[in-house]
């Protein structure tokens, strides 16, 4: 079932793609939608939203009916719509081994920039020698209005007409004045957006483009671009999935419950950002994983899951169901993902990817040690978030902290225990045999298995978080 799925999504995301190239298309030398989306929306991805979507129908529609494949397609452009907008809040230079998207577009503008002027400039040289002037200058009155160029001014790439180092040769040989006196008064003034400290550089381009500010222009630029794509799958989602064929009133509830918990997820990655921070005052176990609901299960499970329920005119019982195992599947992978990425944090040289100092410490396994271990834990704790810079020996001493206070035990912990909870809700779901069949294939690929900590340290307070999310749970099933 997977890959019949698999192969029926595919050509139905290609399609969408190659329709954006249609309704949008772009002038010569200008990145276009539809290539740029197209490459980097069918680059690596597991597929797994909307093959969980796919097969959640399949489990309760009647047999014979069809497939939603606007609806996945939509739920695929959600999803790469947050990661674009991810890459830009975290200015994170890569995604899946491959060059963010706001990088490849800074990329494209500058050699497609270069290319125009390069040519323009060669085919004036060519013109000059073939073509005689009517007026032609003496040797020394050439020398006398040929400004003179420094080494650096002659290697940097050709600009634009109206910013950058150009001007200021055009001016001086107008002017007579000097080169150097000129370029330093016709310098841009500060951007009326400046990037934020550190990133004023951006993430590293490959040759040809510019250094300077008009590399930094380039950066913006892509960045800007990038954001504006990421708005269009956004509306692009939304317009898939009212496409889908089925009950009209069906295709609006489900649209609905898609919107609501997107907006759970958009919250959510706000707190994120806004309190990233060092553990302070007093951390909850309990708001990490209320805060991974937000930032994973929502998102990543629940909506699939629900949404599919709803075309396919599942029970709302059902849908109470699908929400609580939706849930518990996004905690199981968040904590997985944290433990991932803090090895990932450790390492001398961490990747392109890895996270953040200040994004560690909303993990469960620091957010634990800040609120269960002792006060030189909590200490430790403190300095290494107060210090001035993020060094690899700083790095390997928090995770050996983590694991001498037993934090990264008791988070494996909780992992394994709210993975067999999820087991016992997912026995209890009518859906049928043949499609949980392939969920379980898919979700044992995707999540893999959850190690038990042997230092029994404790997990958290499981009874409290459920009760808490027990009317999250109906309402986010509702249609």
């Amino acid at each position: 079932m997977l890959d019949e799925l698999r192969a029926a999504f595919d050509r139905a995301l290609g399609d969408r793609l190659a329709a954006y190239a249609d309704r949008f298309p772009a002038p010569d030398g200008v990145p276009g939608l539809g290539a740029v989306l197209g490459d980097y929306v069918r680059e690596g991805g597991k597929r797994l939203r909307p093959l969980l979507f796919l097969c959640a129908h399949r489990g309760y529609a009647p047999r014979g009916a069809p497939d939603p494949l606007p609806a996945a397609v939509g739920l695929e452009l959600l999803h790469t719509f947050a990661l674009i907008h991810d890459d830009l809040a975290d200015n994170t230079p890569e995604r899946r081994g491959a060059p963010s998207l706001h990088v490849r577009l800074a990329q494209a503008l500058a050699e497609g920039a270069a290319r125009p002027w390069a040519d323009l400039a060669r085919g004036t040289k060519e013109r000059a020698r073939t073509v005689p002037h009517p007026n032609p200058l003496s040797r020394r009155e050439e020398r006398c209005l040929t400004p003179t160029l420094s080494q650096r001014e002659r290697e940097s790439p050709p600009l634009p007409p109206g910013g950058g180092e150009g001007e200021g040769e055009v001016d001086a040989a107008a002017k007579g004045g000097s080169v150097r006196e000129t370029n330093e008064s016709a310098r841009p003034g500060p951007h009326p957006y400046p990037l934020p400290k550190g990133e004023e550089e951006g993430p590293a381009l490959a040759s040809p483009v510019p250094r300077g500010e008009t590399r930094r222009a380039y950066e913006r630029q892509g960045r800007a671009l990038a954001m504006l794509a990421g708005d269009l799958l956004h509306a692009g989602a939304m317009e898939a999935f009212a496409q889908t064929e089925a009950a009209p009133e069906r295709v609006r509830a489900s649209l609905e419950l898609l919107t609501r918990l997107a907006m759970h997820t958009a919250g959510g990655a706000y707190l994120e950002v806004a309190t990233r921070a060092a553990p302070r005052g007093d951390p909850d176990p309990r708001a990490a994983l209320r805060l991974y609901d937000n930032k994973t299960g929502r998102y990543t499970f629940v909506a699939p899951l629900c949404t599919a329920a709803v075309l396919a005119g599942a029970p709302a019982r059902e849908r109470r169901r699908l929400a609580a195992w939706g849930r518990a599947l996004g905690r199981v992978y968040q904590i997985r993902d944290d433990l991932r990425d803090l090895h990932a944090y450790a390492q001398a040289r961490p990747a392109a990817d890895a996270p953040l100092r200040e994004e560690t410490a909303l993990m469960l396994p620091v957010v634990w040690a800040a609120s269960r271990a002792g006060r030189r834990v909590r200490a430790r704790l403190a300095g290494f978030y107060q210090a001035p810079e993020d060094t690899p020996p700083a790095r390997r001493a928090l995770v050996e902290l983590l694991r001498e206070c037993g934090a990264l035990a008791a988070a494996r912990d909780e992992a394994a225990r709210i993975h067999r909870r999820a087991a016992q809700v997912a026995e209890r779901l009518g859906m049928r045999a043949s499609a949980r069949r392939a969920m379980d294939r898919m979700l044992d690929a995707y999540l893999g298995p959850v190690a038990c900590g042997g230092e029994g340290q404790g997990g958290v307070d499981a009874p409290a978080v459920e009760a808490a999310a027990s009317t999250a749970s109906r309402q986010e099933a509702a249609p």
